[in-house]
């Protein structure tokens, strides 16, 4: 069954999974990208890619793709950074 909140719902991939082998993986990483602020002087404003659970079944597809977080990038699991 789908699962509603794991259907893309705007953009070229619109309804399709975010698990469908088709939407390629920088699209997946682009909808885990962290919100924006809406106003400098306001930090608890802020601007979401896509909604929260869209964002969530993101971040656990680019998981499972074998991707994890550093910082405001993602790398493969198990490659080394630039920094180290």
């Amino acid at each position: 069954m789908r699962d509603p909140s794991a259907v893309i719902n705007f953009g070229k991939h619109r309804g399709k999974l975010v698990s469908d082998p088709k939407v390629p993986d920088k699209y997946v990483l682009y909808l885990c990208s962290q919100p924006s602020m809406k106003s400098p002087t306001n930090s608890f404003e802020v601007i979401w890619k896509c909604p929260g659970k869209l964002w969530a079944a993101a971040m656990a597809e680019a998981d499972r793709r074998g991707y994890e977080p550093e910082g405001e990038r993602w790398k493969r699991k198990g490659e080394m950074s630039y920094e180290d």
